[in-house]
């Protein structure tokens, strides 16, 4: 599984609150805002790196101490509602 972020979609925080918000550059205006989670934040950084998905769910067990079984449906959950929200591209 491949992923492609929408290159209208920024990660803005603002007073420790995490948001991804879709900006229309030619309008210049936000047409749609999300509230993101600090685990939703993890995850969305190192999709902007570019890392493959397996590279993210090793970095998430390694970091949250988490076993696979548990990071990649997590992980493949999130990717899912990314898509559902257009704020990524999922592709098999």
């Amino acid at each position: 599984m491949k992923y492609l972020l929408n290159p209208d979609v920024v990660l803005v925080t603002v007073l420790d609150e995490s948001m991804l918000m879709e900006v229309d550059g030619k309008a210049n205006c936000v047409k749609s805002m999300r509230s993101i989670n600090e685990t939703g934040v993890y995850y969305w950084k190192l999709l902007e790196k570019g890392l493959e998905i397996d590279d993210i769910i090793a970095s998430a067990m390694r970091d949250y101490e988490i076993t696979e079984e548990i990071a990649r449906p997590s992980f493949v959950r999130y990717l899912e509602s990314l898509r559902d929200a257009g704020l990524l591209i999922l592709e098999d």
